[in-house]
């Protein structure tokens, strides 16, 4: 693939970088060599670069969990389009000298996509067909991707060797399975997968046929016994069949004798009309007295629930009235109990009355006990005091004689004196006042003494209280019950009459009851008479009448014919079951037959599928593709080992597609190991490219992506002219960028391409350009002011 221009329009990262709402590339005006794309971060260089190839993926732009697979299903390009139509147009010069033309046409607001694939012819543009006229662009995505893989090959092979982006996936951590799907790409023998696929849907549509031939002999197993069922009911059908048909001749024939019977019984009436007459007067008189029979009958049952009410309600006033009565003695002696009793209450009300005078008075004269006994204590307190004060004032008295001023002159200002003169004066005032306590005192324990002598008998007084109002309490008591007995006495005489009146009016209506019975058992004897004289008389004129025995085998030649029509429907029936159930055993009979056909068609099939799972398995990744990739590791190693001399000799690689197992066997598998050789010389086992450091493993990887992209290019027919890198360089030092810059040219060198084109913000491998694309120089002006 040549590039020769890339048009871009509507995408966010052209227009956030450079302000403008579309861009196009020449690539035809650049020479060949390194083609450097530079600019400050967010320019939009990875846009341009990711849109720089047919495919419909922005590799760079997938997500981290997507970049496992390069397919179309990964990657939506509308997150990455400004709103309305975009456009991107790709052109490329191909490997057979033909120009090609990529147009993919957005619309943001449906998120529907136009994708076509052009081919020049002349200087006309038309829609691209494959020459075996499978794959014919016409504006859908999925013959757009058809078209391009064609014509570039899968993308994941792209993507991995000629394309390497941003934040790709290493080669080191492809599993297993992935690096045999990447080198049966690479090694272009898609043609044996296709092969094996092609080998793997024989095996499932002759699966699917085997499973369908294995349901029906199990469904003709299940058929077998249908055709013993339905043999039965065949069996069982014919047997009714015959029972039915059977039943329909008897049926017949006693139709045909019936019609002979209804003839002979019409000849009959027209002989004997002349009874007609009496049966009718007769059945008039017969109705009639049946109607009396009835009228009675209900009559006497209307009687007997209105006497039997009336029975009920006078019962009910009997029981009443001799529930009244149960109670007369008791209501006779209260009668004459109330007055004795009333008086027995004048009594105790009396008596009851001068106890509580007495109880008064008693309570009066406790309380004149309890205000005397505080007076003498009065007393005794204030006689305590006087004794106190009297003997202090002895004491002060005695002071008279002993003081040294007796007699002096001076003993009119002798305070000693004084005090001993006043306290003398005043123990006599005390002894007088003393007296006149003690005397009072006397008193008042006097009068104290009397009032406890006049209040022993209080206890006594309170119970005789307590005795007369708890029998003044139980005489008001029965006075209350005496009284409402007594209220009853005077409604005894008209109770007794009422019950009288009640037993006459029972009497009475037992009376009627029973006359009424009888004159309802003479109407009925005689009507029931003439009733029997009426029937005798109809029984024997019946005789001769043969009315009754005409509408009989009338309704009797009906019902024949009414069965005569449901046998023949079930004769129909079993007529038509008889015939399907015949037919199913035919069309049974054939399906069985075939049993042993599809039983032969199993074992052809199941030998059929077990060629195409070997022939699926031979041509599969574990067989010839994985003996093609056995056969393709030492020369991709050759390849990568020549690129890794661009770094010098320390590093080099080997690649392992067996490892051998504890059981001597080997298993496939695809392993890089990195080889260290010292400065003198020393080799180191391989180890994993994982355990090497960061800027190791970035140009491992890189020379192992080359590796892959040389031996494309060397044995296949798609020739790539043109290789692509995306800031690949980052984790290299100084050195290591320039032996990196060397390895892209030894890469152009090697493999025949034409260009690469590179995204670096290192000036050392700028320098290494032969040409630069500066984005700087296509940002509008106004938007560069700013």
């Amino acid at each position: 693939m040549k590039l020769i221009s890339t048009v871009l329009e509507g995408f966010k990262g052209i227009y956030d970088g450079l302000g403008l709402n579309s861009i196009s590339i020449d690539f035809t005006e650049l020479p060949l060599g390194l083609i450097a794309i530079v600019g400050p971060n967010g320019i939009g260089k990875s846009t341009l670069m990711d849109n720089s190839h047919p495919y419909r993926i922005m590799p760079s732009r997938m997500k981290s969990a997507d970049t496992e697979k390069y397919t179309v299903r990964n990657f939506s390009f509308f997150d990455h389009l400004l709103p309305g139509k975009c456009r991107k147009e790709f052109t490329w010069e191909h490997t057979d000298g033909n120009v090609y033309r990529s147009e993919l046409i957005f619309t943001t607001k449906s998120r529907d996509t136009d994708a076509y694939v052009y081919k020049k012819e002349g200087t006309q543009w038309v829609a691209f067909r494959s020459p075996d006229g499978l794959i014919q662009s016409d504006g859908k995505s999925t013959t757009h991707d058809e078209a391009i893989e064609y014509l570039l090959g899968p993308p994941e092979l792209f993507f991995v060797s000629q394309y390497l982006a941003q934040n790709r996936k290493a080669l080191s951590t492809f599993g297993n399975e992935d690096m045999k799907m990447l080198m049966s790409e690479m090694l272009g023998i898609e043609n044996m997968k296709k092969v094996s696929r092609q080998a793997s849907e024989v095996v499932t549509i002759l699966t699917r046929e085997l499973d369908r031939r294995q349901s029906e002999v199990a469904r003709s197993v299940q058929l077998e016994e249908s055709f013993k069922s339905l043999q039965c009911q065949l069996v069982i059908v014919t047997s009714d069949l015959l029972s039915s048909r059977a039943q329909l001749q008897s049926a017949s024939e006693q139709i045909d004798s019936t019609g002979l019977i209804i003839q002979r019984i019409e000849q009959e009436i027209a002989d004997g009309r002349q009874n007609q007459l009496r049966l009718d007067e007769l059945s008039s008189r017969k109705r009639s007295i049946e109607m009396q029979l009835e009228q009675i009958t209900q009559q006497k049952i209307a009687d007997e629930k209105a006497k039997a009410a009336s029975q009920a309600q006078i019962s009910q006033q009997i029981r009443i009235h001799e529930s009244e009565l149960a109670d007369k003695q008791k209501i006779l002696d209260a009668a004459k109990r109330l007055p004795e009793l009333n008086s027995e209450i004048d009594f105790a009300t009396k008596s009851l009355t001068e106890i509580s005078e007495k109880w008064d008075q008693a309570n009066a004269q406790h309380l004149k006990k309890t205000e005397m006994e505080a007076v003498v204590t009065n007393l005794i307190q204030k006689g305590t005091t006087v004794r106190s004060e009297m003997d202090s004032m002895n004491q002060q008295a005695k002071l008279a004689s002993e003081v040294p001023c007796v007699g002096m002159q001076v003993n009119g200002t002798c305070q000693l004196l004084s005090h001993a003169h006043d306290a003398k004066k005043r123990a006599e005032v005390l002894f007088f006042k003393r007296d006149e306590i003690k005397e009072n005192y006397t008193k008042a324990v006097h009068s104290l003494n009397s009032l406890k002598l006049e209040l022993n008998d209080l206890g006594q007084v309170k119970a005789a209280l307590d005795l007369a109002k708890r029998q003044l309490d139980l005489l008001r008591q029965e006075q209350l019950k005496l009284s409402t007995l007594a209220g009853r006495a005077g409604q005894i005489n008209s109770v007794e009459q009422a019950l009288l009146n009640a037993k006459g009016m029972l009497n009475d209506l037992l009376l009627q009851k029973k006359h009424n019975e009888d004159i309802f058992t003479q109407n009925k004897q005689k009507l029931v008479s003439d009733l029997e004289i009426l029937n005798a008389e109809l029984k024997s004129l019946s005789a001769l009448d043969r009315t009754q025995e005409f509408e009989n085998a009338k309704r009797k030649l009906l019902d024949l014919k009414n069965s005569l029509a449901v046998l023949n429907g079930q004769v129909e029936a079993k007529v038509t079951m008889k015939a399907k159930l015949e037919v199913e055993i035919s069309v049974l009979e054939k399906q069985i037959a075939k049993k042993s056909i599809l039983e032969r068609c199993i074992e052809e099939l199941s030998t059929e599928i077990a060629y195409w799972r070997q022939l699926a398995s031979g041509f599969g990744i574990n067989g010839t593709i994985a003996l093609c990739v056995d056969d393709a590791g030492p020369t991709l190693s050759r390849l990568v080992n020549q690129l890794l001399a661009c770094y010098g000799s320390e590093f080099s690689i080997e690649i392992q597609t067996q490892t051998d197992l504890a059981n001597g066997n080997k298993r496939e598998s695809f392993e890089i190991g990195v080889i260290t050789t010292s400065e003198d010389g020393e080799i180191k086992p391989a180890k994993p490219l994982d355990f090497m450091s960061g800027g190791q493993k970035v140009w491992i990887n890189d020379c192992l992506c080359r590796g892959i992209a040389l031996y494309v290019r060397l044995n296949q027919e798609l020739k790539c002219k043109t290789l692509f890198s995306d800031e690949t360089d980052g984790a290299l030092d100084d050195e290591r960028k320039r032996q990196f810059m060397q390895m892209k040219k030894e890469i152009l060198r090697l493999s025949g391409c034409e260009r690469e084109i590179f995204i670096s913000h290192s000036p050392a491998c700028v320098d290494f350009a032969d040409a630069i694309i500066d984005l700087r120089d296509y940002v509008k002006p106004k938007l560069l002011s700013a």
